[in-house]
């Protein structure tokens, strides 16, 4: 009662079926409004109502607002063309003692806290996305919509720095175009499960990810174009298998994870560079979730990179 009050979301008229977290809408067409009014019955006044019908300039002699002092929401949307992915973030168990000798360590395994939103790209980047902003195509296995590969993590860097120029002034303060944290990435990867894979317990088939049977035996044989196969929960594609994509994050090979809970964890400590999530030749544990791939900085045809919009971090060992 008293007056209705304004709420952050655009909402859309129904609700999701399905449990959520830390839920905020904003790519709805309706702006919300709750708890009544002295004009309204008290049916109306309910907790649960929602009134949807108010546009962003309307005001009204029943209509007011409260605050809160609470984490930042960022209600931009970005581009249509670059296909990226709202995350809103939870905690999750990083890594894993079953890809034991798979790349760096990953272990113990611990909890970890991402505080902001941020916004992934559904897909890798593409060839024809770096052609356009870039000038050039380095990549052995040729399409438009194959993943860039060939590239080496500087060049990845460069191509954030290109976007974050093109789009200067139209991005939310302190967020920036960049490459995923280890972090990131592999809460994006696992999209909720705490299975050694976002598909299951058993490494993916042929049909659920572009990698290989065993080291002599890939699915393909070369990237295939992204998208060709079901996205994950968070409705991110290619997260296993394709290319390894490079991260922000770098080590220094033996450190291990921490053994305690983190927030927001970037390490730039070491001198080796890290990639993520398997390749189109790679099998088995090599593809799981967890594996941090250790790669050299040069330009490989197994690795490529997709980008993020979030929270802008220093590169202090690029």
């Amino acid at each position: 009662g008293n007056v209705w009050e304004w709420c952050a979301d655009v909402g859309a008229v129904n609700y999701s079926t399905s449990p959520v977290n830390d839920p905020y809408e904003t790519n709805g067409s309706n702006r919300v409004f709750r708890g009544g009014s002295w004009q309204v019955t008290a049916d109306e006044c309910r907790s649960a109502h929602r009134r949807l019908d108010g546009f962003p300039t309307y005001a009204d002699i029943n209509i007011g607002f409260r605050i809160v002092l609470a984490p930042t929401l960022a209600p931009y949307v970005p581009p249509a063309s670059l296909n990226m992915v709202p995350i809103q973030t939870a905690p999750f168990s990083m890594g894993s003692a079953a890809v034991a000798g798979q790349g760096l360590p990953a272990t113990p395994v611990h909890q970890v806290t991402l505080t902001q939103p941020f916004w992934m790209g559904k897909f890798e980047v593409t060839q024809a996305e770096y052609q356009a902003r870039m000038g050039a195509n380095p990549s052995t296995f040729i399409g438009t919509s194959r993943p860039v590969e060939t590239v080496s993590r500087s060049n990845a860097l460069a191509y954030c720095a290109a976007l974050n120029t093109a789009y200067a002034g139209q991005i939310p303060a302190g967020y920036s175009f960049r490459l995923p944290t280890e972090a990131e990435w592999e809460y994006c990867c696992r999209a909720g499960t705490t299975t050694e894979w976002n598909t299951g317990s058993v490494a993916p088939t042929c049909g659920q990810a572009n990698v290989g049977i065993d080291i002599l035996t890939p699915c393909v044989g070369s990237t295939a174009n992204v998208g060709s196969y079901a996205a994950n929960a968070f409705g991110l594609h290619d997260m296993h298998g394709n290319v390894g994509e490079w991260v922000l994050d770098k080590s220094d090979i033996t450190t291990s994870y921490p053994s305690t809970p983190v927030t927001n964890p970037y390490v730039q400590n070491g001198r080796f560079a890290i990639c993520r999530g398997g390749n189109y030749i790679a099998s088995g544990t090599a593809t799981a979730s967890a594996v941090r791939g250790l790669s050299p900085l040069f330009p490989s045809a197994a690795n490529g990179f997709r980008i993020v919009l979030a929270p802008t971090l220093p590169i202090t060992n690029p």
